[in-house]
């Protein structure tokens, strides 16, 4: 899927971590390396923007 095209709305870690098909843990650590870039805030949704960066890293679900 072209990462240009999608329509990107804000999600929980939680929702994110389950459309991959893993715990909340494991989700932590695959983002762990961009996490700072990401300007994560773990009580709030990740916006729009910060979608696209993690599709950008891990791919797409």
């Amino acid at each position: 899927m072209n990462s240009d095209n999608y329509n990107y709305t804000p999600e929980t870690l939680s929702s994110l971590a389950a459309k991959y098909g893993v715990s909340t843990q494991t989700f932590k650590k695959w983002i762990k390396e961009i996490e700072d870039s990401l300007g994560y805030h773990r009580k709030r949704p990740f916006t729009p923007v910060q979608i696209k960066m993690i599709f950008n890293f891990l791919g797409h679900y």
